[in-house]
Formats: structure tokens, sequence, C-alpha cells
């Protein structure tokens, strides 16, 4: 840990002490909204050496995943709200009136709470993902590597890590493997029939769509043609599963082609355009075109929805279908909630008695 952060922690010891989560997801913001909050890992070292610099942090973790933009951390001053606010503000360049607006702020006992919801995929946008839990040990450990968590907020991150874990064996809330990707793919179905035949291209290799390709294949799909920015990723997927790979500056040029596009990447801005797509659907009239949006922000321009022939979802829309499947899952959400609320009910009781000023 920077000595700046040791030396705080040390100067701190004394004062009463918050732990805090400013969060911005599914459930607070709209796709247009939470988009502008995606960190990319360029970006990621000057987040946090803006939280850094604000003098009431002792602690802090941040959490970018498609669905959401969070920060959590221990902090010892009555400010520490505002200053935070007024930080991200800055550094999204957002309004700070739309920020306030669209976050959520808790402390204490609630945002643990809320942590170990996201870890055990209660909270996460399609109920019962498991993907989420990967994101956020993958975040917590890029915390670490810059120096910025210590024994509170280790503490807290390892026990919703086993808390999920435990929920993840002993309850059906992630039964079937549920995820984005494979609610996109058995839309896919519903729309398509049998994929067997369908022609179909992945762009993009990371974990979404990893299990994206997984999900297709598991549903009777054919050859399936990825792309990636780096071509050997896109090979070494798609030999994993069967399909073929080509040069991402080629798939632009072949999506009249594709019955199905599924695009997942990092990219910063749309890689699917307009001017694009209407151009593939002079070479196909008549044929209709399904695209699946699982990136954020997105990958598709949000106008290509207006051309005929297109059927365009992106992660909201898909988020509403797999709704329709969480009734026959609530008795089940429930369980997890109070497993989870036991094992955050012994956490806070050992912190508070460590640490006694905590809220």
């Amino acid at each position: 840990m920077p000595c700046l952060f040791k030396a705080r922690q040390k100067g701190m010891q004394n004062k009463a002490k918050s732990f805090f989560l400013l969060a911005v997801t599914h459930k607070t913001a709209p796709l247009n909204v939470r988009e502008q909050f995606a960190v990319t890992p360029e970006k990621l070292d000057e987040l946090y050496c803006g939280l850094k610099n604000i003098p009431a942090i002792e602690e802090c973790a941040a959490v970018n995943t498609c669905n959401r933009f969070e920060v959590y951390g221990v902090a010892c001053q009555d400010t520490i709200q505002v200053e935070i606010e007024s930080f991200l503000s800055r550094f999204f360049e957002i309004d700070i009136e739309v920020l306030i607006d669209q976050r959520l702020w808790v402390t204490g006992l609630s945002a643990v709470r809320h942590l170990f919801e996201v870890c055990a995929g209660i909270d996460a946008q399609v109920v019962g993902e498991t993907e989420v839990l990967g994101q956020v040990k993958t975040a917590y450990a890029q915390a670490q590597e810059q120096g910025v968590v210590g024994s509170l907020c280790n503490r807290m991150f390892q026990k919703s890590f086993q808390a999920a874990k435990w929920v993840q064996t002993h309850t059906d809330i992630g039964k079937g493997k549920v995820s984005i990707g494979s609610v996109a793919v058995d839309l896919a179905v519903r729309i398509f029939g049998e994929l067997k035949n369908s022609r179909i291209l992945l762009v993009g290799t990371g974990e979404v769509g990893e299990r994206t390709l997984h999900a297709l294949k598991h549903r009777g799909a054919g050859t399936v043609t990825v792309a990636s920015r780096v071509y050997e990723k896109a090979k070494t997927l798609a030999h994993r599963f069967g399909g073929a790979a080509i040069d991402f500056e080629d798939f632009s040029k072949t999506v009249a082609f594709y019955d199905i596009i599924i695009c997942c990447t990092a990219a910063p801005g749309s890689i699917l355009q307009y001017s694009m797509v209407e151009a593939a659907l002079n070479e196909r009239p008549d044929q209709p075109l399904f695209l699946i949006d699982l990136a954020l922000p997105r990958d598709i321009e949000a106008a290509v929805a207006s051309l005929r022939n297109v059927y365009l979802y992106n992660l909201d829309d898909l988020a509403g279908i797999a709704d329709e499947n969480l009734k026959a899952r609530k008795a089940e959400v429930e369980r997890c909630r109070e497993i989870l609320d036991h094992r955050i009910g012994q956490l806070w009781t050992a912190l508070e008695q460590r640490v006694p000023s905590l809220s």
C-alpha cells in the first residue's frame, strides 16, 4: 500500500469511519446514462489517482461492469459524499445534477448488503447470473494493485465472495447457468427456431463472448464466426468451439452475409453504424437481420433499430425478457437474501467490535 494511504489510515485511526457505496446501475439509470460511466482500462489509473487525492478516503475499490459503476470505500468525513460526487462529475464530464439523480448512495450495513447481493447475483440485471462474481473479484484485485484497499475493505469483499460461492453451490438461484448471453441465445432460438442453419457472427472474445458462444453451441448453432481486434484471440476462441475467425477489419464488409450478429466488445464507441447496416440490407432484401448488443458502451448505434427488417436488442431489452422467468425463482431469491442477511449480520457485528466508530 502506498505510503500516502498508510499515513492517512494511521492519522485517522481514532476518527469515526463510514463504509460507503456510490453506484450507478441498471436499477438507478437507463442504458444511455450508464454507458457514460464506463471506465476503459486506460482510464482506470486516472480514476484511482483522483480517488486517492480525496483526503477523507482511507480505502476504496471501484467496480465497473456492463451494468454497473460502483465505488466502495472507507472514509472518515461527513463531506465525503459531496467530494466523491464532485470528483466523478468532473472525471466523467457529467453534470453533477445528472449524477446525483441517477446514483445510489448508501453507507454502513446497507452498503455491505448491496455488495453481498451483487456478488451473489441477486442484484444482477439477469438475476442469478454468475459472471458478476468474477467481475467483482477482478475489480478488487485491481484495487489491491493500486494500493487503495486495507483491512476493512478486504474483510468485507472476502466475506462477500465466500457468501456468494455458498449461495451458488447450495441454492438454485443460478440454476441453468443464467447469463445475459444465454438469454440472448434463447431469444435467437425464439425468433429463428433451430440455429443449425443460421449464419452467426460473434464480435468480441472476452468473458461475455466466450459464454455466449458456449450457449450458442449448446443450443445447436452450426458454425459461428468470431471477430476480434486481436485476430489470434478470435482464432483461438473460434477453434475451441469448432467455428471460424475473421479479421476485425473484415467484419463490417460481411454484415450482409449473417442472419444473427452478437456484439460484446470493450470498444469506447459503436463499431456497427447505421450506414453499415443500411448498406448490408440492400444486399439482402427482405431478409431479416437480428442484432444483439451486449456491450456497454453500446457497440451498435441505436438508430439502426429504425431500419426495416432489423431487430435490435440491447442489455435492457434482454433483462426485460429475463424478468419473465423471474417469478418462478422469487422464492429462491428470498431464501438467498435470508442466508446473506445472516452472514452480513455476523460480519457487521464483528466489525463494530473491532472498529466501534464504524457506520
